[in-house]
């Protein structure tokens, strides 16, 4: 039995062969392709194409030939191998190829082969409105008068293009050879390089090819290789597309011989541990190497998951008790005291609470309101004086989290910034350098998440958000979300700072409102001990600097 099929596989998701179908479209492939294809159909000339073994050159080879198959204007010609010995074997070789594959009966000078070349490419280009693209695979073996014979033919052209469109793939020492060869490099109008993957291109390539390969659609994507197995992966191959390929086939050997369910980070890394490097065996030097690059090892997964309805805390009173973290019997400080009440409420209990906000300038107003420009944020204290303003330098981290049992990185990352991205989570790796396996992180360990400064991505139109509750520690914060109802609407931490208050985590409802009243109804639907002390923010301070986006969740 073919092992895919043992993996629910319709077919071999890690072949070797340049298999179309399974042709994962990188940005830096993409954007190849679409350059190359620019230039071929305005018939600019000579096309360059640098990149090391494995970076998938001859893949786009391929895809660049199937690109022009159907189109009857363009007629494509390909050397797969260009170590000619003479030029006579050369332009015999291409005369060939523009005449249809027939051989020549007798050999011919060099002299009448280029004037035949020429003849065949006027006819096509001229009588017969074609474009005929020459690709050349493997173009570091292409000798030093090849490369004249081609300088040669980029010399026929009419007033408008030229009849001959080259495109040469070739890898790093073909760049010497063009430093020696100044006459054909001044000719060459696109020069492009590959380069290895990013991690985040190469989970999705992982992905890609087994979602093509799948019985059942791109579940076994997510299944059958571990975000640490991907990052061992990508470790060992330095991102080059072969490599993964070779070394996903035999980590899903390996699995199914151990009968593993999928493949983890210590299964990838024994793996990668006898995989032949072409240039330098590379020893892993996790502690460090781990923790600068489990940056990205979340970044192109594109899981998300929130803890189930059985880890969430009893709710006590009108608020949430947090979770004893890593089984040690401490509670975290819980938030108590609501910002603003979007209902009236007695004299007697809150003589200087504001019952509604709008948007006229700040000023006082009759008892009981307050009127703001942007600011919907009070937390209840007379404004500092001038004195005792907050820093005006911007906080460098936001402060520290330790980790309860069950909880997931993903969860907290989602919840503190709203999504995940490379360079947020380059920065999270780097303030923690004693994160190890990047599949699971101890309960008790405690992170500190950097604060980064975000441009919230504003709708133009006015929103209203219902915030539950506001502090100025991270750690409140995220103890508020542990005791979070799972019936409730999905919460997040909106993390801000400004001169006046500081940095600030203000608890809000994942998505906004398009009015007050929209707002206020959906407050009434919380459950009872949200709705107590849940407040509609009108907006923010002009000077607010955010490190989460308020408008990611959207609105309804």
């Amino acid at each position: 039995m073919d092992y895919f099929t043992i993996v629910n596989l319709t077919a071999e998701p890690f072949s070797n062969s340049p298999d179309p179908a399974f042709f994962f479209q990188s940005r830096q492939h993409r954007g190849v392709l679409q350059k190359l294809e620019l230039a071929l159909r305005l018939r600019r000339g000579l096309n360059v194409v640098i990149g090391e073994v494995g970076t998938g050159k001859t893949t786009l080879c391929r895809q660049l030939i199937r690109r022009f198959s159907d189109d009857p204007q363009f007629e494509t010609h390909l050397i797969l191998d260009p170590a000619f010995e003479s030029p006579g074997e050369f332009l015999g070789a291409l005369h060939g190829l523009l005449h249809g594959g027939q051989q020549l009966e007798q050999a011919a000078d060099p002299r009448q082969l280029k004037e035949r070349i020429k003849q065949i490419l006027f006819h096509r280009a001229i009588e017969e409105d074609k474009t005929v693209v020459l690709i050349i695979d493997e173009g570091q073996k292409l000798a030093g008068f090849c490369l004249e014979l081609l300088r040669e033919c980029l010399n026929y052209e009419t007033n408008t293009f030229k009849l001959l469109q080259i495109v040469i793939f070739a890898q790093q020492e073909f760049e010497a050879l063009l430093h020696t060869r100044p006459n054909f490099t001044d000719r060459i109008n696109l020069f492009l390089r590959l380069g290895p993957l990013g991690f985040g291109d190469t989970c999705r390539l992982v992905r890609f090819r087994l979602a093509q390969a799948s019985q059942m659609g791109p579940s076994p994507a997510r299944s059958l290789f571990t975000l640490g197995a991907l990052w061992a992966i990508y470790r060992a191959s330095s991102g080059y597309p072969r490599r993964i390929i070779h070394l996903c086939h035999q980590c899903l050997l390996a699995m199914i011989i151990q009968d593993r369910h999928r493949v983890g980070w210590s299964l990838a890394r024994g793996c990668a541990g006898r995989f032949i490097r072409p240039r330098q065996s590379q020893k892993w030097r996790w502690p460090l190497a781990a923790s600068m690059a489990a940056i990205l090892v979340l970044t192109g997964s594109g899981f998300l998951f929130d803890p189930p309805a059985s880890w969430w805390p009893v709710p006590i009173g009108n608020w949430f008790q947090a979770a004893p973290l890593d089984g040690v019997n401490k509670q975290p400080s819980v938030i108590s005291q609501p910002i603003v009440h979007t209902r009236p409420m007695p004299a007697a209990e809150t003589p200087d609470l504001p019952e509604t906000f709008d948007e006229t300038p700040h000023q006082a107003s009759g008892a009981g309101k307050v009127h703001l420009t942007t600011l919907s944020i009070n937390d209840h204290r007379p404004e500092p004086p001038q004195t005792a303003m907050a820093p005006a330098v911007l906080p460098q981290s936001l402060g520290a989290v330790t980790v309860a049992p069950q909880e997931m990185l993903s969860w907290l990352m989602v919840k503190i910034y709203g999504h995940y991205s490379t360079g947020l989570l380059k920065k999270l790796f780097e303030a923690n350098a004693h994160l190890g396996n990047p599949d699971r992180v101890p309960a008790g360990t405690v992170l500190q998440f950097p604060a980064r400064q975000v441009e919230p991505a504003k709708t133009g139109k006015p929103l209203w958000w219902i915030c539950l509750g506001q502090t100025s520690r991270l750690e409140e914060a995220v103890a508020m979300l542990r005791g979070y109802p799972s019936q409730a609407p999905p919460a997040r931490i909106v993390g801000h700072w400004n001169q006046i208050l500081g940095l600030r985590f203000s608890i809000v409802l994942w998505r906004a409102s398009r009015s007050e009243t929209k707002a206020r109804e959906r407050i009434a639907q919380l459950p009872s001990a949200l709705s107590s002390t849940a407040v509609v923010l009108a907006g923010w301070d002009t000077d607010t600097v955010f490190f989460a986006d308020p408008y990611t969740g959207g609105s309804d």
